[in-house]
């Protein structure tokens, strides 16, 4: 493959993906699947309850879209910090139990390759929100849209952009300055006052 034509895009991507790699060879696979299955159940509940939990800051947050994002962070950063208890908790019984053997490592490296291609996905969907369609029609800011493996991971991007819900379109244009129905920065009060 030549490397002429790769920019700081690719070099990242890459980074990425040799770190999860490296960093799931020392936890061992086992590790990685529950911290895997945190990370799923948090999101998942996260989705689920954002609205009703942000419904509780409606006194200190008018718009529906920022008190949708502090109701998601609060349940998953909550769900994550379970999930490392009881990770933990498995992991010394692990030790206890001979420790992490060669083939719980090498596959650890394969999960870790898989996790790296999930975690550059999401975040080449973070830097695309918004886009709906095919491939071509992600929009990118040019330095990523130069990336010559940023292509190898749109089916991906696309496919979890279908999974985004409605309010993470609203925050979406929020963040790219699209001013929103409900202006995100303009809604927020502190202490209860404008």
């Amino acid at each position: 493959m030549n490397m002429s034509g790769f920019n700081w895009v690719d070099l990242l991507i890459a980074v990425l993906l040799l770190l999860s790699m490296f960093i799931s060879f020392l936890r061992g696979f086992w590790r990685e699947v529950i911290s895997l299955g945190v990370w799923i159940l948090g999101l998942a509940v996260g989705l689920h309850f954002a609205d009703e939990v942000g419904n509780l800051f409606t006194r200190w947050i008018q718009s529906t879209s920022l008190r949708y994002l502090v109701g998601f962070v609060l349940i998953f950063t909550i769900a994550l910090l379970i999930g490392a208890f009881v990770n933990n908790l498995i992991h010394q019984s692990i030790h206890k139990a001979g420790g992490v053997s060669f083939t719980n490592r090498f596959l650890g490296i394969i999960f870790g390759a898989v996790r790296g291609v999930a975690l550059v996905s999401i975040l080449l969907l973070l830097v695309s929100m918004g886009s709906r369609g095919s491939s071509d029609q992600l929009k990118y800011p040019a330095v990523v849209k130069a990336a010559r493996l940023v292509p190898y991971f749109n089916p991906v991007v696309l496919w979890l952009n279908t999974f985004l819900p409605d309010q993470m379109a609203k925050l979406s244009a929020w963040v790219k300055s699209e001013a929103p129905s409900d202006d995100i920065a303009a809604n927020i009060m502190i202490d209860g006052s404008a």
